[in-house]
């Protein structure tokens, strides 16, 4: 018989289906061996003892005069970290250092902070590089520390003269030093296009009319633009 009800967790019966037990409710020694009486923990909790139960047992005619006490210890695991979706944005041919609140909203159940990231699917446009002495192209589940990332050593490269809003992805796991997160997230690069100055081709020619010595003011190509002075 259960004397008093859990005082963390849940002590449930099954008699079809689990459902909580109520005060005084007996069990008999068969449901027990045949495995219809369970003790759930809440959710992300753990101690050492962690709650009690009491109950009394019985002969079938009697049950015992005394009430005893059963404790319950519920011992820690960790719990994988979590984090967002997130998206940076650079400008046309400008590297971008990443930081590491770039990587989505983390959060951890036991409150670790971030350890360190992997990359689980390399840039789409573009190209991810990490400083082990010079700046190289990121592997495909290469881990980078947060330590690294906070020195500056994980930066967003895009392509020449590219740009784009999305421009490209890439794929990332965040870890509590003990677990990477069960699932992988979207990083999005946005790079904001600038204006490219106006260069002169160098196989083009300037076409302009000959001039006398001394002829005075020139007439025929004056005023015109250079760009109609190009020929090629």
């Amino acid at each position: 018989k259960i004397t008093t009800l859990a005082t963390a967790g849940t002590l449930q019966y099954n008699s079809g289906s689990f459902a909580d037990v109520t005060l005084n409710q007996e069990i008999t020694a068969a449901d027990i061996t045949a495995g219809k009486l369970r003790f759930v923990p809440a959710s992300n909790a753990a101690g050492s003892p962690y709650g009690t139960a009491g109950f009394k047992v019985s002969d079938g005619t009697d049950y015992s005069t005394s009430a005893y006490t059963l404790t319950f210890n519920v011992t820690a695991v960790n719990d994988p970290p979590t984090s967002t979706d997130d998206s940076v944005t650079t400008t046309e041919d400008t590297a971008l250092v990443l930081a590491t609140t770039d990587f989505g909203t983390y959060s951890d159940t036991e409150g670790t902070a971030l350890s360190k990231v992997k990359i689980t699917t390399l840039a789409t446009a573009g190209t991810l590089q990490y400083n082990s002495g010079s700046f190289t192209d990121v592997t495909l589940n290469q881990e980078i520390t947060a330590a690294d990332i906070t020195a500056g050593k994980l930066r967003f490269v895009p392509a020449v003269n590219a740009s784009g809003s999305p421009y490209g992805t890439a794929g990332f796991k965040v870890s509590d030093g003990t677990d990477y997160s069960t699932s992988a997230y979207t990083l999005t690069l946005n790079v904001t296009a600038v204006n490219d100055p106006p260069v002169l081709d160098a196989a083009a020619s300037l076409s302009l009319d000959a001039v006398d010595e001394d002829a005075g003011t020139p007439s025929g190509e004056v005023g015109k633009l250079v760009s109609d002075l190009v020929q090629g």
